[in-house]
């Protein structure tokens, strides 16, 4: 699941292709980098930069089946 694309997990078209300009195209991309580094690439805010990992770590979860 960690190699989704980032356009299946509902982030915006824009900020995908700012991402991609620095080789960040994946969910394990996004986890793998810090808040810092991806407030830098992305042009985000902190909070922002928090947000989007939030989002991403939640799309690329597996289902709960028990």
């Amino acid at each position: 699941m960690a190699s989704k694309k980032l356009r299946r997990t509902g982030v915006s078209a824009d900020l995908c292709e700012r991402l991609k300009r620095h080789q960040v195209e994946t969910c394990q991309d996004v986890l793998s980098i810090t808040p810092v580094e991806l407030m830098r690439v992305a042009g985000l805010s902190y909070p922002a930069a928090l947000d989007l990992m939030r989002l991403v770590s939640k799309a690329c979860v597996p289902t709960v089946s028990t």
